[in-house]
C-alpha cells in the first residue's frame, strides 16, 4: 500500500493513511498492523489528516482495531482527523469513541 507509513519512535507506534479508507486499504493495512500487536510499545496513533473519503470497512477497521489494542492494555489515538473523516464518524454517531489528538507530537503525553 503505498498510502501506509508505519514508524516506531520509544513506545508510540504512528501510522498515516493517506487518501481514502476502504476495502481494498483495510485488507492490505490489518494484517500488518495487528503483527505489531504482540510488540512491546504504549501508543498507537493514527494519523488521518489525509483521507479524503473512508467507507464503512474503513470505520469497522478503526473500532476493531482501537478494541484489540485496548484490549491489550495500550492506547490507541486518532492524530489530526481529516474534515471529512470527523464527518463520517459524526454520521455514524461514534466520534466520541476514540480519543483524539491534534499533532502527533501530542502522543508523548499519553504515555504513563
Amino acid at each position: 500500500m503505498e498510502n501506509f507509513l508505519l514508524q516506531k519512535e520509544d513506545d508510540i507506534y504512528l501510522t498515516k493513511i493517506v487518501g481514502e479508507l476502504v476495502l481494498e486499504d483495510v485488507e492490505e493495512l490489518k494484517p500488518r498492523l495487528e503483527k505489531i500487536l504482540e510488540e512491546d510499545w504504549k501508543v498507537l496513533g493514527i494519523d488521518l489528516s489525509e483521507i479524503q473519503f473512508m467507507d464503512s470497512s474503513g470505520i469497522g477497521f478503526l473500532v476493531a482495531l482501537s478494541n484489540k489494542v485496548k484490549q491489550k492494555g495500550k492506547k490507541f489515538v486518532l492524530v489530526n482527523p481529516s474534515v471529512q473523516v470527523i464527518k463520517t464518524l459524526k454520521l455514524v454517531n461514534i466520534y466520541h469513541f476514540f480519543d483524539k489528538v491534534d499533532d502527533s507530537e501530542d502522543l508523548i503525553t499519553l504515555i504513563d
